[in-house]
């Protein structure tokens, strides 16, 4: 399969986006840019000439008149690329301390970032290029054959900038460096022209926990599945991927009917037996496949989730409710996929792989069950597998309120809150080995899925993950003591 030509990594400061972007660029041939210096390129040459970095219009029409050139490197300097400004190589000169302190608000500038996306598409076009900023998939090359949107906590981005500088032997804190990466991220988010936020289309990867070969090796298998939609000529069909490669899943015109009706009418009847509570809908995603994962008390959560989602969901659900009258009905209007608990069933891990490779959102209870009261019970692996297959994002989601007799208090009169909590999207760490090592990966895969959901539940939901719920929670705040650590040793 044809490599993407373009590549195209977003993301806050201190993501890895540079560390990752150097590697792909290595490890393919291409060209690497950080756009990053281009901006400071600008910055440089205002400095330099005398313009002030606070005259918006003159520092706009500096952008517009300087050429920038980014050229592969023609010195073993430790440079990654010769940034050169109107014939100038300026490749170390945007590295002083002076455009480190006045970048942030350059890059700020609309008429600045018009210009150098312009510079940027300009380079892109020839092609083999990994691109790093924040807004290229988004602005700069809405085309890329690849987009790739890199996130990890504000606390776990500041301790690898502060472990930087002093690796750099330079003199700071923990908490200034924080602030800075905290007033950044407003900076970038808040700009009216091509704020930061991940493309539509892009693969979202938070490396909180991952380490930058982990990184690596889930973006390569991205880039060995991914089809180059960009490429100057079309591949002979004799050369190309057969066509069913991939497992082919089609929902039928009927149960399509059938969503179009039931979901709407499930909607108005939670409305009138609950007070129902949606929050974090901003986190799922708008395009592809993903694995929705959720917690499994009764049989409410699943028509709850099928309702109120934005977008038809696939479903797993319990074969036996195929036997049960008037449930069965309906999971045969909707179309749901029959789960036979309690034993290993490769056809029906065969068909969420093909769900999820079709690029459809796929409902998954990683518990197995009901487990008829609040309290996680242990993930089975399928979960993990099915993930490990398709590469796809986890979007965890918490449900509070759908107790077995959730249905006999609203009867009543109750009107009992129906809570839905949707997660940020995460993706799992590769599995590697064989036999009972990747058994054993596939379960801790599995946990840390359900880990994501305890997080969004009460402490009397989170059942067997309270105490490694509580850990995660943790972790910012001792991430940032042993930050303050670090210098202490060193």
């Amino acid at each position: 399969m044809p490599k993407p030509n373009l590549i195209a990594i977003d993301g806050p400061a201190a993501s890895g986006k540079s560390t990752l972007g150097k590697r792909l660029a290595e490890h393919l041939g291409y060209l690497y840019l950080d756009t990053g210096v281009m901006y400071r390129a600008i910055t440089w040459m205002a400095l330099k000439r005398g313009v002030s970095v606070e005259d918006e219009k003159a520092v706009t029409q500096l952008a517009q008149n300087t050429r920038i050139d980014i050229q592969p490197p023609s010195v073993t300097d430790g440079r990654d690329a010769d940034i050169i400004a109107d014939g100038e190589d300026i490749t170390w000169e945007i590295r002083k301390p002076e455009v480190e302190a006045n970048v942030s608000l350059v890059s700020s500038y609309a008429g600045v970032r018009r210009a150098l996306s312009e510079q940027q598409r300009r380079i892109g076009s020839k092609g083999r290029i990994v691109m790093v900023g924040r807004d290229i998939g988004t602005v700069v090359l809405p085309n890329a054959d690849l987009k790739i949107y890199l996130e990890a906590s504000v606390e776990e981005r500041a301790k690898r900038r502060y472990r930087e500088k002093l690796s750099r032997g330079e003199q700071t804190s923990y908490e200034s460096v924080l602030e800075g990466v905290i007033n950044r991220d407003e900076i970038d988010s808040s700009r009216a022209l091509a704020p930061l936020k991940p493309a539509e289309d892009a693969h979202i990867l938070n490396t909180n926990n991952l380490t930058a070969d982990q990184v690596f090796e889930y973006v390569m298998s991205w880039i060995n599945m991914e089809p180059s939609n960009t490429t100057h000529q079309e591949a002979p069909q004799s050369d190309r991927e057969p066509s069913n490669k991939k497992p082919s899943f089609q929902v039928s015109l009927f149960n399509r009917a059938m969503r179009v009706i039931l979901r709407p009418i499930f909607r108005g009847l939670f409305h009138i037996l609950a007070k129902v509570r949606i929050s974090g809908t901003e986190n799922i995603p708008k395009h592809g496949a993903y694995l929705t994962a959720i917690n499994h008390i009764s049989i409410f959560e699943p028509p709850f989730i099928l309702a109120f989602w934005p977008k038809p969901l696939e479903a797993a659900g319990a074969s036996e409710v195929w036997e049960r009258k008037g449930q069965d009905i309906l999971v045969r209007l909707y179309g749901a996929i029959p789960v036979h608990r309690g034993r290993y069933d490769r056809k029906l891990l065969e068909a969420m792989v093909s769900v999820l490779q079709s690029g459809r959102p796929l409902l998954i209870a990683p518990e197995g069950g009901r487990s008829h009261q609040p309290g996680l019970r242990r993930a089975f692996p399928g979960a993990a597998y099915v993930v490990e297959k398709t590469n796809v994002p986890v979007v965890p989601v918490g449900i509070i309120g759908s107790t077995d007799d959730f249905f006999s208090r609203a009867i009543r009169g109750e009107r009992p809150v129906l809570e839905m909590r949707i997660g940020k999207p995460f993706h799992l760490p590769p599995i590697e080995g064989n036999g009972e090592e990747r058994r054993l990966a596939r379960q801790r895969n599995a946990d840390m899925i359900m880990m994501h959901i305890a997080q969004l539940l009460p402490q009397e939901y989170r059942g067997a993950y309270a105490d490694t719920a509580a850990k995660l929670e943790r972790s910012s705040s001792e991430d940032a003591e042993a930050s303050e650590k670090i210098s202490e040793n060193l």
